[in-house]
C-alpha cells in the first residue's frame, strides 16, 4: 500500500499493469481482509490514493458492509461520498436516494461534491423527462450544477 503507484512519472504501461494486478488482488482477497487493509493504510497514513482504490473494490463487492466501516471512520463524510460516488454508476436511483440524505444530514464531504454531476449524467442516459423530475426533487442550489451535467448525456435524439 504504501509503495503503490510505484512512480507516477514512469512507464505508463507498466503503471497499468500495476493497476490491473491491484484491482485483481482485491476482487478475489476475503472482505474482512480487505477491512483490515483500509483499517492498516489509515493506521499508518497510506497512500490516499490507493485506499480510495482498496475502497473501491470494497464499496463494489459489498456496498453495505463498506457503508458500515465507512461509518466507524473519522472522515466518515468523505468515506460515504466516495462509496456513494461509485454507486452512481451501477444503480443511481440509489445514489440520489442516499445523496439526498446526506445533503439533509449536513454532508459538505469533498466527494459528494461531484456527486450531483455524476448522478445527473446517469439520469440525462435516461431522457430528458427523467432528468427533470429527478432535479425537481433536490434543492435548488443542487440544480444548476445537475441540470448542466445531464444535458450533456442526453441522448442524441433529445
Amino acid at each position: 500500500m504504501e509503495g503503490f503507484p510505484v512512480d507516477w512519472s514512469g512507464e505508463p504501461v507498466e503503471r497499468a499493469r500495476q493497476n490491473y494486478q491491484f484491482e485483481l488482488l482485491a476482487s478475489k482477497l476475503p472482505l474482512d481482509v480487505i477491512e483490515r487493509v483500509m483499517d492498516m493504510g489509515r493506521e499508518n497514513r497510506g497512500n490516499y490514493y490507493m485506499l480510495e482504490q482498496w475502497f473501491g473494490a470494497y464499496v463494489g463487492r459489498d456496498f453495505d458492509r463498506a457503508m458500515a466501516w465507512a461509518g466507524r471512520q473519522p472522515d466518515s463524510r468523505d468515506w460515504r461520498g466516495a462509496a456513494i460516488q461509485r454507486l452512481a454508476s451501477s444503480d443511481p436511483d440509489l445514489a440520489m436516494k442516499l445523496h439526498r440524505e446526506e445533503l439533509q444530514a449536513g454532508s459538505t464531504s469533498r466527494n459528494i461534491m461531484g456527486l450531483p454531476g455524476r448522478i445527473a449524467r446517469e439520469y440525462g442516459k435516461r431522457g430528458s423527462a427523467a432528468l427533470l423530475a429527478m432535479t425537481d426533487s433536490m434543492p435548488a442550489e443542487e440544480t444548476q450544477n445537475m441540470i448542466y451535467g445531464g444535458w450533456e448525456a442526453l441522448p442524441e435524439e433529445e
